[in-house]
């Protein structure tokens, strides 16, 4: 009996102790063409977590391309983080030749090749709208206390228009901010960005975000500002504040997002212009969960 709790024990603390963190997608992706001489790699893990900075080697042919990386990483979970590798060559890539990249240090090697253009990334110049975004809070069962799941947890959904992406390969990156930010309406400026909270990679194929927060509160408030970045990494103009909002909540804090031309619902109530922004919304739902 003792060694079958002791056995029972083990299995739960293996349970909750996180791997190592896998690949997940990159910009470029792998047998991309006709990539910009300047772009930067941009490599998304996941599932696990990273315990020290990765070996990433770029090759052209036999010659190894000097790079930086930086890390961007938030924690999920007991046995989960998202990461983000930003690999920057520190000179502009050769055109129309064959790269490699080589990614060890993960729960499996990855390579990635593509092919580069002739030409720059263009300079970006559009905005980040949401016409959707909501939050749901959740307790921990008493059955899930013990266990990895044993934390609060918010879920976070945001949709994006998507729409005015025609060309480029761009990334959404996203910054929270303070609530007390937001409510002063003031415009956002670069001084107001910390650490980035997220970036969503092939933005124009992606358009949403569905990722989680735990050990929140159940009044705490989520409010961001998104950016485009090309694929040299450099951002954008800064969006409008977007706060997200419980699906109950009637007041549907929309902030400034608009959907085909039409004004948000801050502090609408139940009014019939909240109505009509309410069921506008649930569009951008329907769509996210078709997805």
């Amino acid at each position: 009996m003792i060694l079958m709790i002791l056995s029972l024990l083990s299995n739960d603390a293996d349970a909750c102790s996180p791997g190592f963190a896998s690949f997940l997608q990159s910009s470029p992706h792998h047998f991309a063409e006709n990539v910009p001489i300047d772009s930067i790699i941009k490599i998304e893990l996941g599932q696990g977590y990273l315990f020290d900075t990765p070996e990433v080697t770029v090759r052209q042919e036999d010659t190894i391309v000097e790079v930086d990386i930086a890390i961007h990483s938030r924690t999920l979970d007991l046995v989960a983080q998202h990461i983000m590798l930003e690999v920057t060559p520190l000179a502009d890539l050769a055109p129309n030749s064959q790269y490699t990249v080589e990614v060890q240090g993960l729960s499996e090697s990855e390579n990635i090749e593509f092919v580069t253009g002739e030409h720059h990334s263009e300079t970006i110049d559009l905005v980040p709208v949401t016409y959707w975004s909501e939050y749901v809070f959740s307790r921990p069962s008493q059955e899930s206390q013990s266990s990895c799941d044993g934390s609060s947890t918010t879920e976070l959904f945001m949709d994006f228009n998507d729409d005015v992406i025609a060309d480029g390969d761009y990334s959404l990156n996203l910054y929270r901010i303070s609530a007390d930010l937001a409510d002063s309406e003031r415009a956002i400026s670069e001084e107001d960005l910390h650490e980035r909270f997220l970036t969503v990679l092939h933005a124009h194929e992606a358009g949403y975000v569905d990722t989680i927060i735990t050990n929140a509160e159940e009044t705490e408030r989520y409010c961001f500002v998104g950016r485009y970045a090309n694929e040299a990494g450099e951002e954008g103009p800064i969006s409008d504040v977007f706060c997200l909002a419980t699906y109950e909540d009637y007041h549907l804090r929309c902030g400034t997002s608009s959907f085909m031309g039409l004004l948000g619902c801050s502090s609408a109530g139940a009014s019939s212009a909240g109505w009509l922004a309410m069921s506008l919304g649930l569009l951008g739902l329907a769509r996210r969960r078709k997805q």
